[in-house]
């Protein structure tokens, strides 16, 4: 029996006991007073069936809520799974020339994840360029993968959104010029959500003042140099509204990560190896005070991805100290070790940063 015909069922059975749940004595009172007031017999029936009838449809309402609109399925907050969308959402991450982070799920053993380029998309399947220092092997195939992405908004100001989703490694082709191809499936849903456990956000370009980094430098006795006048000129130097030479990809109460030219990279003599660490100024503009703030950190080369064709590389970086300006005149710097918890300002910032974003959108 379909819904409907076990709602109708329902229905009569309804309708034939509120029928006979009606007092006649009640019903005869009630036709002397309206007959008192110039109402016939004929009208008065006609009055009681109508709202008898319009009962019986409102409760076949609540029937048909119950039984039937109730079972259908709700999807979480921030999940898509119309196809078409997320094919725009792959789509406009190859078209911005943005990385996917690959790893295996967590139940699988793994040392690194990989930041692939997108080489194709297809209505079927997404091929990654993992580069040519890749051992990918057949042994790959079938595994399951977490990957996560970044795309930004249409409307500008320098937002992004951040999404992950769920796949198995499909195909695994090693081209002549070395470099790896991993085929995945296109994914049957896509999720808003971040893969760090702080929340980060590519800061709008009127609210990043400025950037400027040093090669760590160390004092006699081993430990961080305090004084500022110690360092030299800064070894790389971003000033507001320049994209060129390097970007702020985003930054989080733990981290930050950094696009630099190969250009660039020439002209600083720099490398960035894994685990080598720096002294890094930010200049923030903050909206609510009015005011600029500069907050400095020691950071770590965390990890380094090389685009294949363009040679540019995508720096990310740790915070492992902050530091603080304790002697102006000197400019003496203390320098203190980072909890899990991260930067409280830089994070306080960020969250104020994405509340005025989602406001913007209507969102919250």
């Amino acid at each position: 029996m379909t819904a409907f015909g076990f709602l109708t069922t329902r229905s009569s059975l309804a309708t034939e006991h509120i029928l006979a749940g009606i007092d006649r004595s009640f019903l005869g009172s009630v036709k002397d007073n309206f007959a008192a007031l110039g109402f016939s017999s004929q009208g008065l029936e006609i009055i009681v069936w109508t709202v008898a009838l319009a009962c019986i449809a409102g409760g076949s309402v609540l029937l048909a809520n119950h039984y039937v609109f109730r079972r259908k399925p709700s999807l979480p907050i921030g999940v898509i799974v119309a196809p078409e969308q997320v094919t725009d959402l792959l789509q406009a991450a190859l078209d911005q020339r943005n990385k996917i982070e690959f790893s295996f799920s967590r139940d699988e053993q793994v040392s690194r994840p990989l930041h692939c380029s997108i080489e194709e998309l297809s209505h079927s399947n997404l091929t990654l360029d993992a580069g040519d220092f890749v051992q990918a092997h057949q042994g790959w195939i079938a595994r399951p993968v977490t990957c996560y992405f970044r795309v930004a908004s249409r409307g500008g100001g320098g937002a992004s959104q951040f999404y992950n989703f769920e796949s198995e490694v499909a195909g695994i082709k090693k081209r002549s010029d070395g470099s790896t191809l991993i085929t995945l499936p296109i994914p049957d849903s896509v999720r808003m959500q971040q893969k760090r456990i702080h929340l980060r956000m590519e800061p709008p370009l009127e609210y990043m003042l400025g950037m400027a980094l040093w090669p760590e430098v160390h004092s006699k006795d081993g430990t961080l140099e305090q004084c500022l006048k110690c360092w030299g000129k800064p070894s790389l130097v971003h000033h507001a509204g320049e994209t060129d030479m390097m970007r702020v990809a985003n930054i989080s109460a733990g981290g930050l990560r950094i696009d630099i030219t190969r250009q660039s990279l020439k002209e600083n003599g720099l490398d960035f190896e894994i685990g080598q660490r720096f002294y890094i100024l930010t200049k923030l503009f903050d909206p609510d005070m009015k005011r600029k703030q500069k907050l400095w950190f020691v950071g770590r080369v965390q990890n380094r991805y090389e685009d294949f064709k363009t040679k540019d590389l995508e720096i990310g970086f740790k915070f492992i100290e902050t530091g603080e300006i304790s002697d102006p005149e000197t400019m003496q710097i203390t320098w203190t070790k980072i909890g899990g918890g991260g930067i409280d300002k830089l994070g306080n910032w960020i969250q104020r940063r994405h509340l005025e974003l989602y406001r913007s959108r209507g969102i919250v």
